[in-house]
């Protein structure tokens, strides 16, 4: 969180900016990074008013990782931007618009598995998904065990050939990557 407010931007754009150049390198020392940027789709909570129902309401935003620019800063800022506007777009709705938004966000997803082909038509919206979620910031035991560290496991479906789920936990930021073996 300190680094994302020195350099202007979130702990959240931190997390995407370590995993876009990861996945920059990467990409790059098999000569395959793309012309254009990835893109990710982006989980975000929303937060309930107060004396409004509870429970969990999510939607997402795509953001921009910037992989086609090699200046590491240039790509911070690229982030920075794109979820700044995401973050604009999704307040400026009601939950409801919100949740409706991830829902129309999900149908190229369920076309390109139900409709083969329909992705030459339409393209592809986003290239993987990174999630970062909130863990115990203090030290959790079993039985007298200390849990060193919490290593998330998530999910790929069609079309989405990496899962990246980042949880914190007691200080720590724990990364997850669950990969479709052809694709990636």
């Amino acid at each position: 969180k300190a680094i994302g407010r020195a350099a202007g931007g979130t702990g959240n754009d931190v997390v995407l900016a370590v995993c876009s150049g990861a996945l920059r390198r990467y990409l790059l020392e098999r000569d395959a990074l793309p012309a254009q940027s990835l893109i990710t789709v982006v989980p975000m909570a929303l937060h309930h008013e107060e004396g409004t129902a509870g429970g969990n309401a999510v939607t997402c935003l795509l953001a921009r990782l910037g992989t086609d620019t090699d200046d590491v800063r240039e790509r911070f800022a690229t982030i920075c931007r794109s979820t700044a506007a995401g973050k604009v777009q999704l307040k400026g709705m009601t939950e409801t618009a919100a949740m409706h938004f991830v829902t129309l966000l999900s149908l190229p997803l369920l076309l390109q598995q139900n409709v083969p082909g329909i992705d030459r038509i339409i393209g592809l919206q986003s290239n993987l998904l990174i999630s970062n979620l909130p863990g115990s910031r203090e030290r959790i035991y079993y039985h007298g065990a200390e849990m060193l560290a919490h290593y998330p496991v998530s999910q790929v479906t069609h079309g989405m050939a990496l899962n990246i789920t980042v949880v914190s936990y007691a200080g720590g930021l724990y990364f997850g990557f669950v990969a479709c073996p052809d694709a990636v």
